[in-house]
């Protein structure tokens, strides 16, 4: 099966660190990428509802698998995609959506854009890429082909002309950089 990522990752981790590091940012930044940032979240839980609806609407493009993800990042949603699907896979890292701005911000606060709380954006492993793409693109949600599945239990990461292996972590980057009390209390405001 191919696998897809919905939208951009990273979006709500993106959005409160941007507010965290405000200052420190636009120092660095210019202020119209700070503001951006800090924007990403705006509406985001409808965004990801009314998504969630399209594509229980499109499984008739026989898709096996689909889950968003907010905490631990796209890496954490991935590994529990092949593990539900007890299968491998092979990730093109570079096909991964990411917006400059969160590379920005997590180049600036040293966070793992791959392992950011996220939201809004789905994982989903289809047989017919293409026509899924198509389909949801036509109803403003952009989605990206990053890989595919395989017959063994291998979760390879590939980068150019190097293979790794996804790392299963199960650790958000928000908690390391904010601290737990920290992130709990920005992380309650954006809870459903």
């Amino acid at each position: 099966m191919d696998i897809l990522v919905t939208r951009y990752i990273g979006i709500k981790g993106t959005a409160i660190l941007s507010r965290e590091y405000e200052e420190d940012l636009k120092k660095r930044y210019p202020a119209w990428l700070v503001e951006e940032a800090k924007s990403f979240d705006e509406g985001i839980d409808e965004i990801e509802k009314n998504d969630e609806s399209v594509i229980k609407e499109l499984s008739s493009l026989r898709i096996g698998y689909y889950a968003s993800y907010t905490e631990f990042g796209v890496f954490e949603a991935l590994f529990q995609m092949a593990r539900s699907l007890k299968c491998g896979m092979d990730i093109r890292i570079k096909d991964i959506p990411i917006k400059q701005e969160t590379v920005e911000v997590c180049e600036h606060t040293g966070a793992d854009p791959y392992l950011l709380y996220s939201g809004g954006s789905f994982v989903i492993a289809c047989e017919d890429s293409k026509k899924l793409i198509e389909e949801l693109e036509t109803r403003n949600i952009p989605a990206f082909l990053i890989g595919n599945t395989t017959s063994t239990n291998d979760k390879v990461i590939i980068n150019e002309d190097e293979r790794g292996f996804l790392p299963h972590v199960r650790k958000d980057e928000l908690k390391r950089i904010l601290g737990r009390k920290v992130y709990y209390e920005r992380t309650d405001i954006i809870r459903d």
